[in-house]
């Protein structure tokens, strides 16, 4: 579940519920620097993606000892392959404290089936000779989603997830995928450090120029798509954005609101007024940073 476009189902849903002055409102906060909610990414329950980088775990040094050295070294394909790490863990490390992050515990596979379907002929209402067809569908399971909202929209919020819970969310909700259920709201409850010298997003995000210089990060392009009615005339794409995945760590002062990120505008030659958010919830940090070449 990508924060950005759940951000675009929820502007979908005020335009529904509120009308487009309430939307277009809501827009301009955004373009203005004062979102009014910002969403992370879906994480599975209990996990936070693992940072992209910094010194956070025990491994070897200078005075470990042969067998030390190989039994780190064994775990190496296996460190590769972590995504994921357990809230437990991130606590520690946000706090400045390093883990064995070979003994970090995954999110349990994706299930992953066939489900098959007819294509339908839109003159007859029928389906076509020849139309069956398979198509793959992967359950993650439960999520985890983080929000930052300001206290007027949160009742609105509220409403809005509940609608796209019943609409559905991203692609295939035209054929009844996406629906989900919100199990329960409450506070996150991180403990953060007096003196952070990094911060860690949660969310995908688009970098601005005031962001620190030292970082590390790992990259997606984003192929938006518009939703609703506008994704059913016309191109349906909007123009490719670079943005950084969960987990990108910047080495300087967290910003004090709490997010970073911008909007991203001029993508698409058919609406003007397309936009794609690249608003990243934040979590101050203390990471030892990377040996930074010369």
């Amino acid at each position: 579940m990508h924060s950005d476009t759940l951000f675009g189902s929820i502007c979908w849903a005020v335009l529904y519920l509120e009308g487009e002055d309430r939307l277009k409102l809501l827009l301009q906060n955004c373009k203005e620097n004062k979102p009014a909610f910002i969403f992370s990414n879906g994480f599975p329950r209990g996990f936070l993606p693992r940072p992209a980088g910094g010194n956070y775990t025990t491994g070897f040094s200078e005075t470990s000892s042969k067998s030390e050295i190989m039994d780190y070294m064994k775990t190496a394909k296996k460190i590769k392959k972590i995504s994921y790490i357990p809230l437990d863990d991130i606590q520690k490390i946000i706090l400045g404290e390093k883990i064995p992050l070979y003994s970090c515990e995954q999110p349990e596979e994706a299930s992953i089936h066939w489900t098959t379907h007819n294509t339908i002929d839109r003159k007859t209402g029928t389906s076509l000779e020849g139309g069956l067809f398979r198509e793959l569908y992967r359950w993650d399971g439960d999520l985890d989603v983080y929000v930052m909202a300001e206290e007027e929209w949160q009742p609105l919020l509220v409403r809005c997830l509940e609608l796209i819970s019943f609409w559905g969310y991203g692609g295939g909700a035209s054929r009844g995928r996406g629906a989900f259920e919100i199990e329960e709201i409450c506070e996150a409850g991180f403990k953060t450090p007096e003196d952070p010298n990094a911060y860690m997003t949660l969310s995908r995000c688009i970098p601005t120029p005031e962001m620190p210089v030292p970082c590390q990060y790992r990259l997606d392009v984003k192929y938006g798509r518009f939703g609703q009615d506008r994704g059913r005339v016309g191109y349906p794409l909007k123009k490719p954005v670079l943005m950084l995945e969960p987990g990108a760590i910047f080495w300087g002062k967290p910003p004090e609101c709490g997010w970073c990120g911008t909007m991203a505008g001029e993508l698409s030659d058919e609406y003007s007024d397309a936009l794609q958010c690249g608003l990243s919830i934040i979590l101050p940090c203390k990471i030892e940073p990377p040996e930074w070449g010369a």
